[in-house]
């Protein structure tokens, strides 16, 4: 195994780009968040494209990391390998189970951001989607999230059947991450289906809190957009 492989050499590497600077940058985006230690993201996404093969005990250590940067690097590092073109289909079930086992661990929404639609969706692309829907339903409001942010890896392919299925569930989700992600993979569905969209705005638009409906809507003409917002909650 090569140094760059293990968690250990993951996490010198990175804590030897963390900047008091870049620490304060921080502050800005996850207000009250101290496990950050200052490491811009491209420095971690670079220093993760070099570890796609690192075992998953590795990664799982980098997951227990207190340090945010180490941890959205494991992160990554599955996202990456999962979308991998010679990552063979044992590695990447491996990878679905790491990320579902230890989802405790991934517990904002950048971090659900960098791996659900690879690591998740992409696992589940060929596969029965109950576990989305068992994730939809669990009181643990990344999880939740993950269901929903999942789906990409299906609207990349034109299914939208599990986004508008999970939007109905989730579409009145009292956390606001998971409204903005039910909002986000609405309006990619717009992208793909636009009528799709609209149906399911004029069955659901006066139930969808605003920040869920503002993102869905973000990319429909003005009067359009005018005509479901004015139904926001």
């Amino acid at each position: 195994m090569t140094d760059e492989r293990t968690a250990a050499h993951f996490q010198r590497s990175l804590v030897a780009l963390a900047t008091p600077e870049q620490r304060q940058k921080y502050t800005r985006y996850f207000p009250g968040d101290d496990s950050f230690i200052g490491v811009r993201m491209g420095d971690v996404f670079a220093l993760a494209g070099r570890a796609l093969a690192m075992p998953l005990r590795d990664i799982e250590t980098l997951l227990e990391s207190p340090i945010h940067e180490v941890r959205a690097g494991a992160c990554s590092i599955m996202g990456k390998a999962a979308t991998q073109r010679k990552t063979g289909v044992e590695r990447r079930e491996e990878l679905y189970e790491l990320y579902l086992r230890r989802h405790d661990r991934i517990d904002t929404w950048d971090l659900v951001d960098l791996g659900a639609h690879q690591v998740v969706g992409g696992w589940l692309v060929d596969k029965p989607r109950d576990p989305l829907y068992a994730l939809a339903a669990s009181s643990f409001w990344p999880e939740r999230r993950t269901a929903m942010v999942a789906t990409a890896a299906f609207l990349r392919r034109g299914d939208i059947t599990d986004t508008l299925q999970l939007a109905r569930l989730l579409g009145d989700d009292e956390n606001d991450f998971v409204q903005k992600a039910t909002g986000w993979m609405l309006r990619y569905l717009g992208d793909i289906d636009r009528d799709a969209l609209l149906g399911f705005l004029d069955e659901n638009a006066a139930g969808l809190p605003k920040l869920t409906l503002r993102a869905a809507t973000e990319k429909l003409d003005k009067p359009q957009r005018a005509h479901y917002l004015a139904r926001e909650l």
